[in-house]
């Protein structure tokens, strides 16, 4: 089930966290803008804040990922090692 919402919180990254687990979420995807550098630094990265504090899997996607063509299937390569 698809979990929509229009989230208003800050910082942003805990009140993405907090929704993930308020309704039991497996996995959090999301896009970043790739920034390096002094403006990552400046600025922030919600993308990082996100993988540093979630404690389920994250997938970070590139912006060219994330704008992907709408007349194509998606199909996502998940490697597993197992022990």
């Amino acid at each position: 089930m698809a979990v929509r919402a229009v989230l208003d919180g800050e910082p942003v990254a805990p009140t993405l966290v907090a929704m993930a687990a308020e309704h039991a979420g497996s996995l959090i995807v999301l896009a970043t803008r790739a920034r390096a550098g002094v403006a990552r630094w400046l600025l922030g990265s919600v993308a990082e804040g996100v993988v540093r504090e979630a404690t389920l899997p994250v997938l970070v996607v590139p912006p060219e990922v994330a704008a992907w063509p709408t007349d194509r299937p998606l199909r996502v390569l998940v490697p597993l090692e197992s022990r």
